[in-house]
């Protein structure tokens, strides 16, 4: 993958995550017995975590892309 598509393919993934944990996690879901109980009840700390490996997957690969040698 080059430079700017894994930045923006880190950047676009840690979105997605946060704008759909934070939902999940405020109980959008509770009244919908469609949904599995772990997303009806996703508890905020479940939340945070994944938003927390989101951040440091982007910052890794921020780290491993200064890395490389652009020709």
């Amino acid at each position: 993958m080059a430079h700017a598509d894994t930045r923006q393919f880190a950047l676009t993934l840690r979105h997605i995550v946060c704008t759909a944990l934070i939902p999940i996690a405020a109980g959008v879901l509770a009244p919908f017995t469609w949904a599995p109980d772990f997303l009806r009840q996703l508890s905020p700390i479940l939340a945070a975590g994944a938003m927390a490996f989101s951040s440091i997957s982007v910052v890794s690969n921020s780290l491993r892309l200064k890395r490389v040698k652009l020709n």
